[in-house]
């Protein structure tokens, strides 16, 4: 479990990283539930959380898109459709 910056498990609690973390961590995580809560007042509430539902899936399809990660493989998506 080290702490160097750039290869270490707890590198984001170095000084050099520990803004972008916090950042990344509540002011994000802050305006995504604060416009899931704005988008109530003109979407029906099961449209809001059928998206709430999907938002991993199109993270996956995304990541695809922009070459940074693979499709699950098909002993992933057999295990998740079955157990």
């Amino acid at each position: 479990m080290s702490r160097d910056a750039f290869t270490g498990a707890f590198g984001w609690l170095t000084y050099q990283w520990f803004g972008a973390a916090s950042y990344l961590g509540i002011v994000t995580g802050l305006l995504g539930f604060v416009s899931y809560v704005a988008v109530l007042k003109f979407v029906p509430a099961i449209v809001v959380s059928v998206v709430m539902l999907l938002e991993p899936i199109i993270a996956v399809i995304f990541a695809v898109m922009f070459g940074v990660s693979a499709f699950p493989g098909t002993s992933l998506i057999f295990k998740f459709l079955f157990f």
